[in-house]
């Protein structure tokens, strides 16, 4: 290198990162929470583009997603606003694609948001809908658009906020026994996500409690409304802003809980949800029966497989914490993590249970992103477990699983949850066959051992 050169690389060495962050937009989180909702219809505000977005989901990350739909009747629709009428709208647009929406027979409620390029001009949306409710069967509710403030992860909590507030609940009458989760991101109607609502579902009933709605979870408007009923509701992370103005408007006791990601944190949430609600000797007996069945099934791989490896996580931030206990108990050696959100929704300390992670990489920028991947690369990273856009990042000769928001090259066809006890044993099943599948590796200790 040059002495101009080396001159050169260290000034562009100095310069701010200018380059694309690994971020998804407030809209795809609304288009994921109303993909959640099957009687949902979502209405947008701004450019025909808008549309397109839903796209990033629908039979690409969701292969049972009904955002689109071959008749037209799709579940996200924008008003085709442009900037050359945005100057005269009064929201006769939203008003007009409200009505038309709700003649469909399957349309129970109706989300309106809008790209700040509208909002600029102050339509009064939640007005506009109070006067159209009178003419329309379906629920009509206004979410904020925020999209130069937040992320995905907050249009997703966005949309719980937004249907806390809104969704009737005044014929309800609280029973702590009956229990609701808020808070789920429930990003796709495959069966990992399914299978993670009836994981939950086999939980909270081992404790003799009656788990009556999951925000979200696939679960239609009339399903979402019985959280009515539930006097103990459980709060994820995205979750607790909603599930708080549940408890003012219901009177139920709220209570945080980290996601059950990992047998730690699992063991955990049924220990706060125990003892809420009296059931300590029935979450003692469950915890004892569910470890007994499960971790004598990795015995074998934890010193064959697991011991000593490397490996990187890229997720939302209500799993990393999750995914650091995991990974410590199978003895592997966490050198990576990172999230496509913004920092501010991880709520915990990653160290706080003894543990020493990496720091964590959040919107990592393309550049930033670059040197990670060489990083990994010269460290020899044995496994890779992100999303599908990380995943391209990453050299092909390196093992990588696909996990999170967007997975294009992994779905799930049958129930195979990655939340509870059973949620641990299938997420430890995919990362020892992604390990296996290194063949080179195993084959020549095969060839040595002369087994092959």
């Amino acid at each position: 290198m040059t002495v101009q050169a080396a001159k050169n690389a260290e000034i562009v060495d100095e310069l701010p990162d200018f380059s694309q962050p690994e971020r998804y937009p407030f809209l795809i989180g609304v288009y994921l929470a109303i993909n959640a909702i099957p009687d949902a219809y979502g209405i947008i505000d701004g450019p025909n583009c808008l549309f397109f977005k839903a796209e990033y989901i629908h039979g690409k990350h969701d292969i049972r997603s009904t955002l689109l739909d071959v008749l037209g009747h799709h579940r996200i629709a924008a008003t085709t606003i442009h900037p050359g009428t945005v100057a005269m709208s009064r929201g006769e647009a939203v008003q007009n694609l409200v009505l038309e929406i709700d003649k469909l027979p399957d349309s129970k409620i109706i989300f309106v948001s809008s790209l700040p390029m509208v909002t600029i001009i102050g339509t009064m949306y939640d007005s506009l809908l109070r006067d159209t409710q009178a003419q329309t069967k379906a629920r009509l509710i206004d979410c904020p658009g925020r999209s130069l403030q937040g992320d995905w992860l907050d249009g997703y909590s966005d949309m719980l906020v937004a249907l806390a507030s809104n969704i009737e609940i005044a014929d309800g009458e609280p029973d702590r026994r009956k229990v609701a989760i808020v808070g789920l991101i429930f990003d796709r109607n495959e069966g990992d996500q399914v299978g993670n609502v009836k994981e939950l579902e086999r939980l909270v009933a081992g404790l003799g409690l009656e788990l009556v709605t999951v925000w979200l979870s696939g679960q239609g408007y009339e399903k979402l409304a019985e959280i009515r009923y539930a006097g103990t509701i459980l709060a994820f992370p995205e979750g607790r802003k909603a599930a708080k103005i549940i408890g003012k408007r219901s009177g139920a006791q709220v209570i945080d809980v980290e996601a059950p990601f990992g047998l730690t944190r699992t063991r955990r949430f049924i220990d706060r949800l125990a003892r809420a609600t009296g059931t300590e000797t029935q979450a003692r007996e469950l915890v004892d029966r569910e470890l007994y069945a499960v971790i004598p099934r990795v015995e074998w791989l934890i010193p064959h497989v697991f011991i000593g490896k490397t490996v990187g996580f890229s997720g939302p931030p209500d799993y990393l914490g999750g995914f650091v206990q995991i990974a410590g108990e199978l003895g592997l050696q966490v050198v990576h993590l990172s999230s496509s959100s913004l920092a501010k929704h991880l709520e915990e300390d990653l160290n706080a249970d003894g543990e020493q992670p990496p720091p964590v990489l959040f919107e990592p920028k393309l550049a930033a992103g670059q040197r990670e991947t060489e990083r990994l690369n010269a460290l020899g990273l044995d496994l890779m477990i992100c999303n599908s856009a990380m995943r391209l990042r990453i050299p092909a000769g390196r093992v990588r699983m696909d996990f999170g928001f967007p997975s294009y090259f992994h779905h799930a066809l049958t129930d195979t949850p990655f939340l509870g006890f059973r949620g641990w044993l299938h997420f430890v099943d995919r990362m020892a066959n992604a390990l296996l599948s290194d063949t080179t590796q195993y084959e020549t200790q095969m060839l040595r051992s002369g087994d092959a």
